[in-house]
């Protein structure tokens, strides 16, 4: 973890980062008998490896801002199964001009209540 952490804080350039979710059961799982390394372990410091996504979990949606391309704004919200686990995302891409504006404002709220839609017709039943 600490080797992933380093690069993470040493590249110059955009990360994507998932929370790709493993049981203690990881070795015996398919693809633990191909990757024999054990990583992402729920519950395990694998999860932090940026502080941003603690944040973006509680929010309950995240922005892009024009890092991808510029006057290209984006938000998206997680789509969650029946276990409660995240399995999708819903997003919406557009030209809006700033992330403050109302107009995003409302695209945000507009994502994150659909996502909970998808949620709900997919099974999910938290909060």
């Amino acid at each position: 973890v600490e080797n992933v952490a380093c690069k993470i804080e040493g590249f110059d350039g955009e990360i994507i980062v998932t929370y790709d979710t493993h049981g203690e059961d990881y070795m015996q799982t398919a693809e633990g008998r191909k990757l024999p390394v054990p990583h992402c372990i729920k519950g395990t410091p694998g999860w932090q490896l940026v502080p941003e996504l603690a944040r973006i979990r509680e929010q309950g949606y995240a922005v892009e801002n024009g890092e991808y391309k510029i006057g290209l704004r984006s938000v998206s919200a997680p789509v969650y199964d029946a276990s409660g686990e995240v399995r999708y995302a819903l997003g919406v891409v557009g030209m809006f001009r700033q992330v403050y504006t109302d107009e995003f404002r409302q695209a945000i709220s507009m994502v994150c209540a659909a996502a909970a839609e998808v949620s709900r017709a997919i099974g999910y039943r938290g909060v």
